[in-house]
C-alpha cells in the first residue's frame, strides 16, 4: 500500500484497521468479578481447553477431564499441559 507525503507531527490516526485498543471498558470492579467467575481465563469453556488439548497431541478429550481441570490452581493448570500426551 502506498503512502502519502508526511504532514509533519499532525499527519492524523495511524491505526485505522484491526481491533481496537478499548473495546472493553469495564470498571475495575467488573474486571475482578469477571476474573473471579473465570471468564477473563484463556480456557473458560470447553471447546477452548478441547482445542488446546488436540493441538498438543491428545485425541480424546471428555468433560469430565475439563472439570478437573478447572479444578487445578494455575501452576498446575500450567504444568497439566506440559505433561500431556504427545
Amino acid at each position: 500500500m502506498a503512502k502519502g507525503k508526511s504532514r509533519g507531527a499532525a499527519g492524523g490516526p495511524h491505526k485505522n484497521h484491526g481491533p481496537k485498543r478499548h473495546m472493553h471498558a469495564w470498571c475495575g470492579i467488573m474486571k475482578q468479578d469477571f476474573a473471579k467467575a473465570g471468564l477473563l481465563n484463556k480456557y473458560h469453556d470447553f471447546e477452548s481447553w478441547a482445542q488446546a488439548c488436540q493441538a498438543r497431541g491428545s485425541k480424546h478429550v471428555t468433560a469430565a477431564d475439563f472439570e478437573a481441570f478447572c479444578g487445578l490452581k494455575p501452576e498446575e493448570q500450567k504444568a497439566y499441559f506440559q505433561n500431556l500426551r504427545k
